[in-house]
């Protein structure tokens, strides 16, 4: 026999009540994005181990539920390789030239999950290599959790929180960047050009970007460019002009420590009886590489300079120490 059900008893049982009043947003594509998110957090993944994000795309460019196909593949691509950029120079790797070591590379890449899907133009990406992988690349066995334990994460998540972070310190309301620049700076000409050609794709797309990363257990992190900001962002990356020396410096080590806000003290002699003294920070020397160094060592040095163009036009460096190690005297 048939069984008729009451649509008043089936919205009921869902937390509907005919007695209360709904507000919708403005935009209905938020609602069907928010529609979308709950239904992957409550399936795959809030039981999945990997990391993943959702991109959601609108803006002038996009009709209904369309966007160009160039556009989002602009996009996507740029994207990509901006994530590289940003994991290579967590990992140390800043020279604007020179093709990035397929091992970091690997790192980041990002793979689409899914086709676009209905409701709104949205992307599912996730990184290719599995959290395991990136943890323990040579298969080794694991004697602890380290994600749980120390707090480690993969490179792809550390590439997102860095990039967030980054356009985090850029406001349309000032007009002092400096933190925005300095920033920038500090990741390397690498990150700056491909973050400058990510904003240009997205104003000259006429896109806006909502782009949700979420690694597992942990809430999602939203990061948001509108090609408004795009357009501005890109031009503070242009007028900002970072670049990066390398830099060989060989003298007499006067003070050493090991703590990351500490500095370097190194004398360098002319071999005509004059001398000059050069402070820089420890930067991302490693620390076993300082272990054993005490003043009065003669040591070499490699150091990058950083070259970039603060508000109001005003040029400033920075040398921030790569590597150390001891020279044995012959003396």
């Amino acid at each position: 026999m048939a069984t008729t059900i009451s649509s008043d008893s089936l919205l009921e049982s869902l937390g509907f009540s005919k007695n209360e009043s709904y507000d919708l947003p403005d935009d209905l594509n938020d609602f069907s994005v928010s529609s979308l998110r709950a239904f992957i957090d409550q399936s795959y993944l809030q039981h999945s181990s990997e990391s993943s994000a959702l991109i959601h795309i609108t803006g002038p460019s996009v009709i209904g539920h369309s966007a160009p196909l160039r556009s989002v593949g602009d996009f996507m691509t740029q994207l990509q390789s901006t994530f590289e950029a940003v994991g290579a120079s967590i990992e140390g790797f800043r020279a604007l030239g020179g093709t990035i070591p397929s091992k970091i590379a690997k790192r980041t890449e990002l793979a689409l999950v899914a086709s676009p899907l209905p409701g709104s133009v949205v992307l599912e990406v996730a990184p290719s290599m599995p959290r395991v992988e990136d943890f323990r690349p040579e298969g080794e066995p694991a004697l602890f959790d380290i994600e749980t334990t120390i707090g480690a994460k993969t490179l792809a998540d550390c590439a997102f929180e860095e990039f967030s972070n980054l356009l985090a310190d850029l406001s349309c309301e000032t007009p002092n960047q400096d933190a925005f620049v300095e920033h920038l700076a500090e990741l390397g000409p690498r990150v700056a050009s491909n973050v400058q050609s990510l904003c240009e794709t997205v104003d000259r797309s006429q896109i806006d970007i909502d782009f949700e990363w979420r690694d597992p257990s942990k809430e999602r992190k939203k990061v948001s460019v509108s090609h408004s900001f795009a357009k501005f962002a890109a031009s503070v990356i242009q007028d900002a002009q970072v670049n990066v020396e390398q830099v060989h410096i060989e003298g007499v080590l006067l003070t050493v420590t090991t703590s990351e806000k500490d500095h370097l003290r190194i004398r360098e002699d002319d071999g005509e009886g004059l001398s000059t003294e050069t402070v820089l920070p420890i930067g991302d020397i490693p620390p076993e590489q300082l272990y054993g160094l005490q003043p009065g060592d003669k040591v070499a040095i490699d150091a990058e300079r950083q070259l970039f163009t603060r508000a109001g036009g005003r040029t400033r460096k920075k040398l921030i120490g790569v590597g150390i190690s001891k020279i044995n005297r012959l003396d």
